[in-house]
């Protein structure tokens, strides 16, 4: 069946090649950047996001979310437009945060 394939293909963890090829530009972003990372993620454990902080210069946050596996944003997706909404927020001098 097509989808089981899909699926199988996206938890297959030769697939986390893909992030590794991207180490070299992503070690190069000096940008303002937070990481929002599933604490529970079975396929991508918290050490990648932890890795990814390490290796991203810009990074200035890492938010690793309990009790939230592989889909954070559908699983979280209120705590995860907060995250990013206080991000971006915090970004611009003199932005307002929205209530």
């Amino acid at each position: 069946d097509k989808t089981k394939r899909f699926l199988a293909g996206q938890f297959d963890p030769e697939n986390n090649r893909t992030t590794t090829e991207l180490l070299d530009g992503l070690r190069r972003f000096h940008r303002p950047t937070l990481l929002v990372w599933a604490k529970d993620d079975p396929h991508f454990g918290p050490e990648w996001g932890e890795r990814l902080y390490r290796d991203i210069p810009g990074a200035v946050r890492l938010e690793l979310l309990p009790e939230t596996g592989h889909l954070l944003i559908e699983e979280k997706p209120e705590r995860f437009s907060a995250l990013v909404r206080d991000f971006l927020a915090e970004q611009v001098p003199g932005a307002e945060r929205a209530n």
